[in-house]
C-alpha cells in the first residue's frame, strides 16, 4: 500500500514542473476574421460604366397670339414622363483621408415627349459635364456632383424643328463596390435648361424644359 502511495506521490510531482512549463507557453492565437477594410484608394482612377433610368419633365411653352391691333403671349406648361439610357465615363481624385474629386461625363438618349394636337415635342440625345466630390466609407462612395448638361429635341407637327437646349446640372448619390473593379449606382438629377425657340412659320414657339430624374448604372474601375 506504502509503495502504491510513493508511486503516486512521484508521479505527481514528476507532472507538476511538466505543468509549470505549459503554462509558460505563449497561448495560441486565435484564428482572426479576415476583416480588411477598403480604403479611399479603391475610388482613385479611371472608371466607365451605363446606366438605366426615368425621367419626370416639366416644360413651358409660350407662343404669340396676334389680335387686332394686340399681341398677346401665351404660355402652358406640359407634364411629361418616359425611360433613359446611356453610359458614363469619369476619373478620381483622393486628395484627402476618405475624401475624393472627380470629373464625369455622360451621353444618353431619352424618350419623353408631350402631344399637343397641333406640335409633338421629343426629347432625343442628352449630354453632361460635370465636377464631383465624394466621400468614403470602406467600401461605399457618396457623392454630389454638378456642372454642363445639354438636350437635343424635336417639335414636329406642319414643319419639324429641331432644337438644342444648354443649362446646369446637380445631383447626388451611392456608388457601392462589388468588387475591387466593379462598382453599382444609384444617383439623382435635376436638369434645368435655358429656353429655346424656334419659327412655325411666322410664330415664334419658346419652350422651356426642366428634368428631375433617377438613374441605376454599373461600372467598372481601372
Amino acid at each position: 500500500m506504502f509503495q502504491r502511495m510513493f508511486l503516486m506521490l512521484g508521479a505527481c510531482a514528476l507532472m507538476v514542473p511538466s505543468l509549470a512549463t505549459a503554462a509558460d507557453l505563449p497561448a495560441s492565437n486565435p484564428v482572426v476574421e479576415n476583416t480588411k477594410r477598403y480604403g479611399a484608394d479603391l475610388w482613385e482612377g479611371s472608371y466607365v460604366g451605363a446606366y438605366g433610368g426615368y425621367s419626370w419633365n416639366d416644360a413651358e411653352v409660350s407662343f404669340p397670339l396676334i389680335f387686332p391691333g394686340a399681341t398677346r403671349v401665351v404660355s402652358t406648361s406640359f407634364d411629361y414622363d418616359k425611360g433613359r439610357i446611356g453610359g458614363f465615363a469619369g476619373y478620381n481624385w483622393i486628395f484627402a483621408p476618405s475624401f475624393l474629386a472627380g470629373i464625369e461625363a455622360d451621353l444618353g438618349k431619352d424618350w419623353s415627349s408631350y402631344e399637343t394636337g397641333i406640335l409633338d415635342f421629343q426629347h432625343g440625345m442628352n449630354w453632361s459635364a460635370r465636377g464631383r466630390l465624394g466621400y468614403t466609407m470602406d467600401r461605399a462612395l457618396v457623392f454630389v456632383s454638378g456642372g454642363y448638361t445639354g438636350m437635343n429635341a424635336e417639335f414636329s407637327g406642319a414643319q419639324n424643328e429641331d432644337m438644342t437646349f444648354h443649362g446646369w446640372t446637380l445631383g447626388a448619390g451611392l456608388d457601392v463596390a462589388f468588387t475591387k473593379s466593379i462598382f453599382g449606382r444609384v444617383e439623382y438629377r435635376y436638369n434645368d435648361y435655358q429656353d429655346s425657340t424656334v419659327n412655325f412659320g411666322s410664330t415664334p414657339v419658346t419652350t422651356d424644359p426642366s428634368q428631375n430624374m433617377i438613374n441605376i448604372g454599373i461600372g467598372v474601375k481601372f
